[in-house]
């Protein structure tokens, strides 16, 4: 299993970043193994985002999007209804037929979705390689996120949940 995190555009860079590694042979043997790369769920290159069209409505979730944390990619609780536990990427590789996972490797963001994977203990997970990341924030990288979420609030076109935003 290859943990990407959330790059600009999941398929292209995962053979930008990853390819020397992947194929018969390599590091990620495709001959022996099937290569999953989920990507993170509140991005927009993801499976549902702030950008993603509300059905109901058939306007853009903006603001009105669920607060999603990197657990989230791994445990996921849908707030439609909230009584109901997902495990996406753990939901995918069932559907798949997947049994257990040889490794989950990530960096930076998927670093940390690698961590919430050894949850699943070594009889699922057999190994785990989380690269420049941490289990939690210091306050310096907390405070940088806050800075650049304040900055997109205050995008007047963001604030008015239009498509305008997004051009």
């Amino acid at each position: 299993m290859l943990r990407t995190g959330s790059y600009t555009s999941a398929l292209s860079l995962i053979l930008v970043r990853w390819g020397p590694l992947i194929g018969p042979g390599k590091a990620f043997d495709t001959s022996r193994f099937f290569i999953f790369c989920g990507n993170a769920l509140g991005s927009p290159y993801g499976s549902a985002s702030p950008v993603t069209i509300d059905p109901d409505s058939g306007e853009i979730y903006g603001p009105e999007f669920p607060l999603v944390t990197i657990r989230d990619d791994v445990k996921y609780q849908t707030p439609f209804p909230k009584w109901l536990m997902f495990r996406i990427h753990k939901i995918v590789l069932d559907d798949l037929g997947a049994k257990q996972v040889a490794i989950v490797i990530g960096g930076s963001m998927g670093g940390m979705n690698v961590l919430e994977w050894a949850y699943y203990g070594p009889d699922y997970v057999k190994s785990i390689v989380p690269m420049a990341t941490s289990a939690c924030h210091s306050a310096w990288c907390i405070s940088w996120g806050e800075a650049q979420r304040q900055s997109i609030y205050a995008d007047p076109k963001y604030r008015m949940c239009t498509s305008a935003w997004l051009n």
